[in-house]
């Protein structure tokens, strides 16, 4: 004995089939199926099939919104780096330091424009005798002449840690410092 479809999933099918008319003939053969399958196993199949041809999918909306997400950290993450950076620039000291060496960095975020370098620092402050200290940091492309090997830098260091040091991107913008007095 054929059982009739539920009534709250007919109405839904129709309604879809009103939004979309090319659905019709699936439908059509769905409910034939369904008036001649043999037992109620294979019809709760069928009805299982019309309900998930009727409920919009979530998924693109999940999909959506975790590239949304994970767009938000990245960018948060951004501006969250430039801000410590920029605050741990007001509160050193400056300093001029010799590039003794350069190599790529480690970096959590970069872009096509720029390259996470770790550079190794003859750092000269007021004051203080000359030391060997390192720093990372993702510079812009149009700054990498100014930063090879031999070239003179004004960096920040940090006035309690003389091991920390912060790059100072806005100082590339003007002529190198000049190297201390021996």
């Amino acid at each position: 004995m054929s059982e009739a479809i539920p009534p709250e999933l007919r109405a839904r099918v129709e309604a879809f089939v009103v939004k979309k008319p090319a659905a019709r003939e699936l439908i059509d053969k769905l409910y034939a199926k369904h008036a001649a399958a043999p037992t109620a196993d294979e019809r709760r199949s069928i009805e299982g099939l019309l309900r998930s041809l009727v409920t919009p999918s979530r998924l693109g909306l999940w999909i959506w919104g975790a590239i949304l997400l994970f767009v938000a950290f990245v960018l948060g993450s951004i501006y969250f780096s430039e801000r410590q950076q920029q605050a741990a620039l007001e509160r050193s000291v400056p300093a001029v330091a010799l590039v003794k060496r350069m190599e790529d960095g480690d970096c959590l975020i970069g872009t096509e424009r720029s390259r996470c370098l770790r550079f190794e620092l003859e750092v000269h402050r007021e004051g203080a005798a000359p030391y060997t200290g390192s720093l990372t940091h993702d510079l812009g492309l149009e700054w990498m002449s100014r930063v090879q090997p031999g070239s003179w830098l004004t960096i920040g260091v940090n006035p309690d840690d003389p091991n920390d040091l912060v790059f100072d991107e806005r100082a590339l913008a003007v002529a190198p410092p000049q190297p201390p007095a021996q």
